[in-house]
């Protein structure tokens, strides 16, 4: 998809001792819902492990 296409939208918001993280993407065409959906779970339980202080370690989906 090309730069603008969509909007991702993150919010931060103190909730109890910890932070509430809210993503909204919009403006994404019905077939490409799914892949994205797959993408922000991957990367989101990636976000949880580092904030529960643990090492999520390398990233399977990144080439190198």
């Amino acid at each position: 998809m090309p730069p603008g296409a969509s909007t991702v939208e993150v919010t931060l918001a103190a909730e109890g001792e910890g932070t509430l993280l809210r993503l909204v993407h919009s403006d994404l065409p019905p077939e490409a819902r799914a892949p994205h959906g797959v993408g922000w779970a991957h990367y989101l339980d990636r976000v949880v492990e580092l904030a529960e202080g643990r090492d999520p370690g390398p990233d399977p989906w990144v080439r190198g």
